[in-house]
């Protein structure tokens, strides 16, 4: 379900005109959540750290984070 809703938000480029895809960016937010690394660790071969730790921000002040955790409880009470 947050992959679902993730994937509807809008994708900001980065400053050639090319951005991560909102999924890479959520699987290099779990391998830093769960590895318990700081973000300079993450592996290049998933993306690069700075860009997942900007949109990581971007994406909380925006609130995004909360609306998707909150999307699949909203979902399940519409049809009660």
């Amino acid at each position: 379900m947050v992959f679902a809703f993730v994937a509807r938000q809008s994708q900001p480029s980065g400053s050639n005109g090319v951005g991560i895809d909102n999924r890479s960016f959520v699987i290099g937010c779990l391998w830093i959540l769960r590895s318990g690394a700081p973000s300079q660790s993450l592996p290049g071969a998933l993306c690069k750290w700075k860009a997942v730790h900007r949109r990581f921000s971007r994406w909380r002040h925006a609130r995004v984070w909360e609306r998707a955790f909150d999307a699949p409880t909203a979902d399940r009470t519409i049809g009660t």
